[in-house]
């Protein structure tokens, strides 16, 4: 009898969380649709908005300089430079190795740092329900007697 309400009330409680959901998506979508709508109604606002003079924001910086730079940025990036490191050098060779063993150390000591706590969690888990299992046995053992 017990479970049967337990099933009901978590059958429930599944539906208004669904409901719930159902509502929160519809209301976003009525958003969307809302900004789409503006967006379509008023395109001659879209353009003068474009033409109007920029006001510099209370920072102080002129929002199409601050623009500019960073595009700058991308075309003058060093990367698209021929590069200055050379494959051949013996001392760049060793510099390498050096990183890659030092990566490598790292990732097997992290990779065996994340065994070490699986084991750790599976053994915890064992001994919490090896103990529910005990106390569950002593409960039956009880009502029998």
């Amino acid at each position: 009898e017990e479970e049967r309400l337990r099933l009901e009330q978590e059958a429930e409680e599944e539906q208004l969380r669904l409901e719930r959901e159902a509502e929160e998506e519809r209301l976003r979508l009525e958003r969307e649709v809302q900004e789409a709508e503006q967006e379509i109604l008023k395109p001659e606002e879209a353009v003068t908005q474009e033409s109007a003079p920029v006001e510099i924001s209370d920072g102080g910086v002129d929002p199409a300089e601050q623009g500019a730079d960073q595009e700058d940025r991308f075309y003058n990036n060093k990367a698209f430079e021929k590069p200055d490191v050379d494959p051949s050098d013996p001392q760049q060779q060793d510099a390498a190795v050096k990183i890659q063993t030092k990566y490598r150390q790292h990732h097997a000591k992290q990779v065996v740092a994340d065994k070490r706590q699986e084991v750790a969690v599976v053994k915890i888990q064992a001994g919490y329900r090896g103990w529910q299992d005990r106390k569950r046995v002593q409960g039956i053992k009880a009502e029998a007697e």
